[in-house]
């Protein structure tokens, strides 16, 4: 049988003292204990097992999973593959054991999207690197086929905005590497990035004044969900009606996503 353990430190966080409600701790105590979450903190995002288990109606876990993912912003749910990632599972859960981190990476070949499988490879080597930054997580070779998957996505998006623009922008400036890389980290994957600077494009490039707009600092900064999101265009798949009780304003992982 699993073991996990709890922080009791975990009750004198701000965030969830000032913002969770009594329903909100027992959610969050659940995706931290349930057993349907892997190594990597990552489950099935299926309301009627969640219901099952915690013994609360189907709506009412609908509600929760929106309030957590766009409230709170403790989860991330990928409403394609209807897969559920807890944000912060990699601080409490992963160590620098040979054994864990075989078994994550083992794991990540079995998540269909991916978008939570680059931000756990992005966070997995984060984490390490902020704790043992002599000795590397992953293999030379590793590293490498990782560095060049990033290089080559962060090239192809310059590239496509420089071909919808007529611009000559470069893909290895620290500024354009950061904010994509920053993008990426969340989740985001190559044809979300397509489609803001088509979304943008068709908006700002007849503008004279907002059309000097159009480069990599404003478009893929932190207003680019919005931008994905544009004219009209709704990603909100999110489970149930989400007309409970919002209560409070945005946290983020009662403190940090990790």
């Amino acid at each position: 049988m699993a073991k996990r353990l709890i922080d009791t430190e975990l009750w004198n966080n701000e965030d969830i003292i000032e913002y969770f409600t009594a329903e909100d701790k027992y959610f969050w105590l659940y995706l931290l204990t349930n057993p349907h979450n892997n190594i990597c903190g990552v489950m099935k995002a299926s309301p009627a097992l969640i219901s099952r288990d915690m013994g609360y109606s189907r709506e009412c876990v609908q509600n929760l999973m929106y309030r957590f993912e766009n409230v709170h912003k403790a989860i991330f749910v990928d409403h394609e593959t209807h897969e559920l990632l807890i944000l912060n599972w990699g601080k409490f859960n992963w160590n620098k054991s040979t054994d864990i981190l075989k078994t994550v990476e083992k794991n990540l070949a079995s998540i269909n999207s991916e978008r939570i499988r680059n931000m756990l490879i992005f966070k997995m080597n984060e984490m390490w690197e902020t704790e043992h930054p002599v000795t590397p997580l992953l293999t030379p070779s590793q590293q490498g086929t990782i560095t060049n998957t990033i290089t080559n996505t962060i090239k192809n998006i310059v590239d496509y905005l420089n071909s919808k623009l007529k611009t000559k922008y470069k893909y290895d400036t620290q500024s354009t590497q950061k904010h994509i890389k920053a993008r990426l980290n969340e989740g985001f994957v190559y044809d979300d990035f397509v489609k803001v600077i088509d979304n943008m494009y068709d908006a700002w490039h007849d503008d004279d004044k907002m059309s000097q707009y159009l480069r990599p600092e404003t478009l893929f900064g932190t207003k680019f969900q919005s931008y994905l999101n544009k004219k009209g265009a709704s990603n909100d798949k999110s489970w149930g009606s989400h007309n409970g009780d919002h209560q409070g304003e945005k946290t983020e992982l009662v403190g940090e996503y990790w």
